[in-house]
């Protein structure tokens, strides 16, 4: 069933504007449902329109690594001036693990030496997500 709703999912075009963790998740549905982590990035620009949409890494069912070079490499590429980060959990979990946790820091230090604010970092599985934003205190840690 949920499968299902999925395949008729509406996604964020280019040029929606992502003002909800639900929207962004929308946005990610494809790498929702595979059986592999996979690490994509949201490019959007200073409205917080949707640019692009890319996969950065792809890796195990238990782990991806994606580095922050990856990521803004191909932010700048496209002009994105602010993104949204999120992997897929095969397991189920909606549960940040310690690297999650790790790596958010990290992009949230690159993307203020940047320029290239990040907004959220999405974990999703199947039709459900979890936003590390609203989950932990990180992005208040950082300022």
């Amino acid at each position: 069933m949920e499968l299902g709703k999925a395949l008729y999912q509406d996604l964020p075009d280019v040029g929606t504007v992502v003002d909800d963790p639900a929207i962004a998740a929308q946005a990610f549905h494809e790498i929702a449902w595979v059986s592999v982590e996979k690490l994509a990035v949201l490019a959007l620009d200073v409205k917080h329109r949707v640019l692009s949409m890319r996969v950065i890494s792809s890796g195990t069912a238990t782990e991806t690594c994606g580095h922050p070079r990856d990521i803004f490499r191909w932010l700048i590429q496209v002009g994105g001036t602010r993104c949204i980060v999120a992997h897929n959990h095969p397991s189920g979990s909606l549960e940040p693990s310690g690297e999650d946790l790790h790596l958010t820091r990290q992009l949230l230090k690159a993307g203020k030496v940047l320029g290239i604010p990040v907004l959220d970092h999405l974990i999703v599985s199947g039709g459900e997500y979890s936003s590390i934003r609203q989950s932990t205190c990180l992005w208040t840690d950082s300022d």
